[in-house]
């Protein structure tokens, strides 16, 4: 109910209203695959700005009336909202990610998909800037670039304060499980190592995402293509 609500009533009201159809939309929808993974699917919403998002949403009048079927429907000790602004400030993601591979064939049986990344920084995240730096260019040599890097500004608490904080929420474009695994076999020891130093391997979770096809999401975001 309450997601059919911001659907069919919040973002059509924002769109006629501003007449802009990217002042809100939604980006992605999927559902996580695997068992280790303590959430059942992601929604990324975007808003133009905190006072559309403000105008039309938390101060909607129907809010009250739909919020309690968000609460009766999810686990909340394991359902945040993150606010959240895309990254694209000094060379982040790398240039080399920023736009999709048009020459990469996908096999039925081998589909591509959205590798999802929910990413804590053990400090700063100048340490994971140069595990970037370094796996770029192998990254963009097997079609696998940045679809959207999220800066995680603020989250919502638990009652019970169970929700991890991430610094980065990212969906990177991956053509095959099969170039995943190329990825993976061929990966120099000092990429491991950075990596390892750079985030909290405890907290982040990296998952494969299945999109949920609806009318208004046919396809992968590729928020760098513009």
């Amino acid at each position: 109910v309450y997601q059919a609500c911001i659907i069919n009533n919040v973002i059509p009201t924002v769109i006629k209203n501003t007449n802009n159809t990217e002042a809100a939309k939604i980006i992605y929808q999927a559902t996580f695959q695997g068992d280790t993974v303590p959430y059942d699917e992601i929604i990324v919403t975007k808003y133009s700005s905190g006072k559309i998002f403000n105008d039309y949403v938390l101060s909607n009048p129907s809010f009250p009336l739909i919020i309690p079927y968000r609460h009766a429907g999810l686990d909340l000790t394991q359902s945040p909202i993150y606010a959240t602004t895309l990254l694209l400030d000094n060379n982040v993601p790398p240039a080399e990610l920023q736009q999709p591979t048009t020459d990469t064939v996908s096999l039925p049986n081998d589909p591509p998909f959205l590798l999802v990344h929910l990413l804590q920084f053990q400090q700063q995240r100048e340490q994971m800037k140069q595990f970037d730096d370094l796996s770029a260019s192998r990254k963009a040599s097997l079609g696998i670039c940045a679809a959207a890097w999220f800066q995680i500004h603020c989250f919502t608490h638990s009652p019970l304060n169970t929700i991890a904080h991430y610094d980065e929420i990212r969906l990177d474009y991956m053509p095959s499980l099969t170039t995943w695994s190329d990825l993976l076999a061929t990966e120099p020891e000092t990429w491991s190592k950075q990596h390892e130093m750079a985030l909290n391997t405890s907290i982040s979770i990296s998952s494969i995402t299945t999109m949920t096809p609806t009318p208004f999401l046919t396809e992968f975001p590729h928020l760098y293509n513009n």
